[in-house]
């Protein structure tokens, strides 16, 4: 993008709301994920599988998942939210 392109205000926002993740060691661009997790610990999910379950759900809405990755993609997002989980305690 060049210092002349413009974009609308919700493209700038979406943008703003890609997380970086690795997928078997791929970095794949995932929307939504940080509101994800707050959404996750609003609703007091705690146990691993359901974590891993939730944010699955809520991140399919947003971004393309291939289904025979599900698994992949469900262990490297609560790898991250674990992450984030310790940095914020």
């Amino acid at each position: 993008m060049d210092k002349n392109t413009r974009l609308s205000p919700c493209a700038a926002d979406a943008l703003g709301n890609i997380r970086t993740i690795l997928v078997d060691g791929k970095p794949i661009g995932i929307a939504g994920f940080d509101a994800a997790c707050a959404a996750v610990v609003a609703r007091g999910i705690t146990g691993d599988a359901e974590i891993r379950t939730e944010l699955l759900r809520i991140l399919k809405a947003e971004n393309y998942i291939p289904h025979a990755r599900e698994d992949r993609y469900a262990e490297a997002f609560f790898a991250v939210f674990l992450q984030i989980s310790k940095n914020h305690s």
